[in-house]
């Protein structure tokens, strides 16, 4: 089975370019001119009742800074959520404040997307910890790791610890066969269950991302063919971001290895150890390359 998904993975091919690598704009947030303001304001694909309730969006953004604060104090820092329950566009910010390490949400937006469920709710908060927690390449003028690595960090660290918590355990989401037979193939018998919770909400997360800037809807058996020659350090295709994600849930290291800033291996999946499929996608991310900064607060 793991050969075979390698050889899918292999001759996938995605007919669209990536767009443009882009600075990040605080008044567009991360939604850059591809989708016109007039028509963000729509909110694609939302729905008339939410999909989450505000209340327990609330819920699991407290269970989640219960879990991961700690991380953040032994660092000196202070973990901050903010839900904001008046914005309609669908994101989500990371921010240092001096030792403050927040979280931004418009939760709102978040809680009437369509296929929104709290293990999705609990990815968007994993990416934004990502980025204070995701370790290098490090956007170092801000002081947070980049896109990719925040999706990377999301499914190979946080979303494992956060699915282990009682809440999570008793609001099992359904998930499908597609997703138990990647992590069934590459994790054995270990943590197939979470691991395919987390494919399957990264899929649901890169599929919103892709209809807000109206890019291919992505697929969990695709990979962006894109090669980059030096590292990307804004948002790349949804396509990508997926790859990562994916690749963030599939690879073997444990989520108690941490990554950390200066080491850019430590904690992640290897090609010297690891297959193809686990490691930071090159779409990217290229080894060794002077990265790219173009962001200062970063944004989902």
């Amino acid at each position: 089975m793991k050969k075979l998904l390698l050889n899918l993975g292999a001759v996938a091919q995605v007919m669209w370019a990536a767009a443009p690598a882009q600075a990040f704009n605080p008044v567009d947030g991360c939604f850059p001119s591809a989708v016109p303001r007039s028509l963000k304001a729509m909110n694609f694909n939302s729905v008339i009742r939410p999909s989450v309730p505000l209340e327990e969006i609330q819920k699991i953004s407290q269970i989640f800074k219960e879990t991961f604060a700690e991380d953040l104090a032994r660092r000196g820092q202070v973990l901050k959520i903010t839900l904001d329950e008046s914005k309609t566009d669908f994101n989500a910010f990371a921010k240092v404040e001096g030792a403050d390490r927040l979280i931004m949400v418009n939760a709102r937006a978040m809680a009437f997307q369509a296929k929104m469920n709290p293990d999705v709710v609990g990815l968007v908060l994993c990416h934004e910890l990502g980025h204070h927690l995701g370790g290098e390449p490090v956007v170092a003028e801000y002081d947070m790791s980049a896109e990719g690595q925040a999706d990377y960090f999301a499914t190979s660290k946080c979303m494992r610890r956060l699915l282990r918590t009682p809440y999570f355990q008793q609001n099992v989401q359904p998930v499908s066969l597609v997703y138990q037979s990647y992590c069934g193939a590459f994790l054995g018998r270990n943590d197939v269950a979470d691991c395919a919770r987390g494919l399957m909400a990264a899929s649901v997360l890169a599929g919103i991302t892709a209809r807000i800037n109206l890019q291919e809807p992505p697929a969990i058996e695709k990979s962006d063919q894109t090669r980059v020659v030096a590292t990307e350090m804004a948002h790349p295709s949804a396509q990508c971001r997926l790859d990562t994600l994916r690749a963030g849930g599939l690879c073997h290291k444990s989520d108690e290895l941490l990554m950390t800033r200066g080491f850019p291996n430590w904690g992640a999946c290897l090609l010297r150890d690891s297959s193809l499929y686990e490691v930071r996608p090159a779409c990217w991310y290229a080894p060794g390359s002077q990265w790219i900064t173009l962001a200062n607060e970063i944004s989902f």
